[in-house]
C-alpha cells in the first residue's frame, strides 16, 4: 500500500466514525490528525465532498417513481468495519457512486427541460436539492435559493440571486466557471465551494476542495478549508477546523447544527428555512444556550424540545392578519402546534 493509499484510507475511516458518532474526543483526535500534514487535510476535504454527494442517493428516484431494490447491492455495508485492505477500493466506490448520482440527476434535469439559461429555485419549507448542470457540474441549492445558469463560449456563468448553493465544478481549464452573487464574483476551474448571499451587502464563500479566485470587489485566492466573508467591499477570511467545516455544510442534508449557539441564533436559522416562524416572548430568552443537530424544516419538534429542556412554553399563534408563528415564552406547558391555544 502506498503512502497516498494509507492517507486515503485514514480519511475514509474518519468520515465513517464521525458520521456514526461525532463525540468531542473524536473531533479533537481528527483535528490533531489534520494538523499533522497538509496531505491529511486535502484527503479529508476531498472525500467529504464525495460523502455529501452520496446523500443524494436517499432522494434519487427514477421518473417512474419505482425504486430498483438492487440499486445499492454493490455498495459496501458501512454498518460493519471493513478490513484495512478494503478501504482504498471503498474510497473508489464513493467516486463511482457520485458519478452514478450525477448521471441519474442529469437525466432528470433533461426530462424537465433544464437547458441553457435555466433558472432553478428551491422554495421555503423544501429540503435542499441537488441538480446536475449540462457541463457535468453539480449544484446543491439550499432552502430559499434561486439561481440562473447561462453558458457562453468563454465561460459558465451562475447568477446566485438569493440563498446558498454548493458547487462541485466539472474541471475544464478552457471554460472557467464563474459565480456572481451580489457584487461578488468567484471564479473556479475544477473545485468544490459554497456561496451564500446573506443580504445585499454581505456574501460568504466556503471552499470545500481545491482553490478559487475571488475577482471582485477584491482580488484574492481562497484555498480549501477557508471561509471568506465579503461585506461592503471588505474581505475577512479565516481557516475552519474540520468540525466547523462539517457543521457549516450540514445544510446540504437540511440539518441545523447548534453547538455553541444561542436561542436567538437558532430562531434566526429556523426562520430562514420556514414560512412558519419562531418568535420569542422576551429578548432575554435569546441568550439561552441551545445545542444538538435538528431538522431545519421541523420547527414544532424543536420548540417542544426547547420547552422541555428549559422549562419554557411553546404556543402556536395564527392571527387573522399576518403569518402563523410559534411563540416561545417563559414557564408553563407547551400547547400542540395547530390547536389554536
Amino acid at each position: 500500500m502506498t503512502r497516498a493509499d494509507e492517507i486515503e484510507e485514514a480519511a475514509a475511516k474518519w468520515l465513517i466514525q464521525l458520521d456514526l458518532s461525532g463525540s468531542p474526543e473524536k473531533w479533537a483526535a481528527l483535528d490533531a490528525w489534520l494538523a499533522a500534514s497538509p496531505r491529511h487535510r486535502a484527503a479529508f476535504l476531498r472525500l467529504s465532498v464525495a460523502w455529501r454527494r452520496m446523500d443524494a442517493l436517499k432522494r434519487a428516484r427514477p421518473l417512474s417513481g419505482e425504486v430498483d431494490p438492487d440499486l445499492l447491492i454493490h455498495l459496501p455495508d458501512v454498518s460493519r468495519s471493513p478490513t484495512p485492505r478494503a478501504w482504498p477500493r471503498w474510497a473508489a466506490r464513493i467516486a463511482a457512486a457520485a458519478a452514478a448520482i450525477a448521471a441519474l440527476t442529469f437525466a432528470v434535469v433533461l426530462w424537465h427541460g433544464g437547458r441553457l439559461g435555466e433558472t432553478y429555485t428551491v422554495d421555503l419549507d423544501r429540503p435542499a436539492e441537488e441538480i446536475t448542470l449540462e457541463d457535468g457540474s453539480s449544484v446543491t441549492l439550499n432552502t430559499g435559493t434561486r439561481l440562473r445558469v447561462t453558458y457562453s463560449d468563454s465561460e459558465r456563468h451562475i447568477r446566485l440571486e438569493r440563498g446558498e448553493a454548493l458547487f462541485v465544478v466539472e474541471r475544464d481549464e478552457s471554460w472557467p466557471f464563474q459565480v456572481e452573487a451580489g457584487s461578488v464574483r468567484v471564479r473556479a476551474v475544477g473545485t468544490a465551494f459554497s456561496v451564500r448571499v446573506h443580504d445585499r451587502a454581505q456574501v460568504s464563500v466556503l471552499i470545500s476542495e481545491g482553490r478559487v479566485a475571488l475577482e471582485h470587489p477584491v482580488r484574492a485566492t481562497l484555498d480549501a478549508g477557508e471561509l471568506a466573508t465579503i461585506r461592503k467591499g471588505r474581505l475577512v477570511r479565516r481557516e475552519l477546523s474540520a468540525k466547523e467545516l462539517v457543521r457549516d455544510m450540514s445544510w446540504t442534508r437540511s440539518r441545523l447544527d447548534f453547538e455553541g449557539k444561542t436561542l436567538a441564533e437558532a430562531v434566526a436559522a429556523f426562520n430562514r428555512y420556514n414560512r412558519l416562524k419562531l418568535t420569542l416572548g422576551s429578548p432575554q430568552l435569546g441568550s439561552l444556550p441551545v445545542t444538538g443537530i435538528h431538522d431545519a424544516l421541523d420547527l414544532e419538534t424543536f420548540a417542544r424540545a426547547l420547552a422541555t429542556s428549559h422549562g419554557l412554553r411553546a404556543t402556536f399563534q395564527d392571527p387573522l392578519l399576518g403569518r402563523a408563528f410559534i411563540r416561545i415564552d417563559e414557564g408553563g406547558s407547551s400547547a400542540r402546534a395547530g390547536d389554536g391555544t
